[in-house]
């Protein structure tokens, strides 16, 4: 049976190749925006959930213009510590970069991800580990900063020993480890996404990037406000700025998150609409092509039945082959698509990776088997109704 089953495929390889490029383009266009609806919409619900419900009283920080790179460290630092100032204002930010550890560094490729952190920003999103817990401390003469590790370098550093950052000389302390917590990926413009935390180092700025240029440019559109943002203390941010040369934007985070929902769900509209067309069109094409092969060889039918099979069995039989040929299509979709998101930035993997293989193939799987009935219902009605006796009088 599976013998004959595979000739009939070769025997049909032409009909077979176009029913399985058709469909295999078709699977990988809803695989493709299935995994990415899905994944935008649960990242802008992971979004909202980051920030809490207080997102709306949250604000960023941007700068758009600096006139002067040499100082833009110290004035940047200078509107930071303006802000600070103000009585029930809750301020902070982070960059994320690599840094070698001169105790563990062999040469410069052995860099470790930290992500460097003023403490008030822990509080502020609520993390695992207080702003408290990551305040430097003086210790015969020598600032320590805590640290906290997560992922394989739980396996690397020792807890209460000291290390060495080669970039700054800064001193950190290992004081614990981060279990199952997420970050921003970056700047909050829209296209940020939560992402898991992942070997990396949680530490506050050392003392010496609190004015480093390259460090305080990398935090603006990383640096949030909370509390009573109100008309005063926007002027006095735009006053320290004009002071400085620098152009600042405060932007609001409850309203970035919406903004992202929806372009996210207009972007959804149209690639559901896109993908909707694409099995329509593909469906009906291979349905076109079937019939017509079917026609064509319609004589092998009246062999099979004079030979005794029923036309319940050559229907299974066509029907198995149109599931084969959908299955194979489904395979080669599948493994494309985690070909294209294997080659997708590292810090976006994960979560398009656990979309496609939680969310994205169980639909994907159900639009296979409904595209399967859809093209065999119109094989099984010409079958059913196929008469070898006519076909016969009409050869003769």
């Amino acid at each position: 049976m599976i013998k004959i089953f595979i000739l009939n495929i070769l025997r049909n390889r032409v009909r077979t190749l176009i029913v399985l490029g058709f469909s295999f383009f078709s699977f990988l266009t809803c695989f493709y925006f299935a995994t990415n609806i899905i994944n935008n919409y649960l990242q802008v619900g992971q979004l909202g959930a980051y920030f809490g419900e207080s997102s709306s009283d949250l604000y960023v920080l941007k700068e758009i213009y600096v006139e002067d790179d040499a100082s833009a460290g110290e004035d940047i630092n200078y509107t930071k510590e303006t802000i600070k100032s103000h009585k029930d204002i809750l301020a902070g930010g982070f960059e994320q970069t690599d840094a070698g550890i001169d105790e563990l560094s062999v040469d410069w490729r052995d860099n470790y991800n930290f992500i460097f952190t003023d403490p008030e920003y822990l509080d502020i999103i609520g993390f695992s580990v207080s702003g408290a817990e990551l305040l430097p401390f003086v210790l015969d003469g020598v600032t320590y900063l805590p640290a906290f590790v997560s992922g394989k370098y739980k396996d690397i550093f020792e807890k209460d020993q000291i290390y060495t950052i080669d970039r700054t000389g800064a001193k950190i302390i290992i004081k614990g480890t981060i279990e199952n917590e997420k970050w921003l990926d970056g700047f909050l413009d829209g296209k940020t996404r939560v992402v898991d935390i992942n070997d990396s180092i949680l530490v506050s700025f050392p003392d010496v990037d609190k004015t480093d240029n390259m460090t305080q440019l990398s935090t603006t559109g990383c640096y949030y406000i909370k509390g009573n943002v109100d008309a005063s203390l926007v002027e006095e941010i735009e006053k320290t700025g004009d002071e400085r040369n620098i152009k600042y934007v405060l932007d609001n985070v409850g309203e970035i998150i919406r903004e992202q929902e929806a372009r996210d769900k207009d972007t959804a509209g149209f690639q559901i609409k896109l993908a909707i067309t694409v099995l329509i069109c593909s469906a009906l094409t291979e349905i076109a092509i079937i019939l017509a092969f079917i026609f064509l060889g319609q004589e092998e039918f009246g062999i099979k039945m004079a030979f005794g099979n029923s036309k319940k069995q050559i229907i299974a039989f066509t029907i198995t082959e149109y599931l084969s040929i959908m299955g194979l299509a489904f395979i080669l979709s599948f493994i494309t698509e985690n070909k294209l998101i294997s080659n997708e930035q590292e810090y976006m993997r994960a979560p398009l990776k656990s979309t496609f293989y939680h969310w994205a193939t169980p639909l994907v799987l159900c639009i296979v088997i409904l595209t399967t009935i859809c093209i065999s219902i119109p094989s099984i009605i010409y079958i059913k109704k196929y008469n070898p006796c006519e076909m016969m009088r009409d050869v003769t």
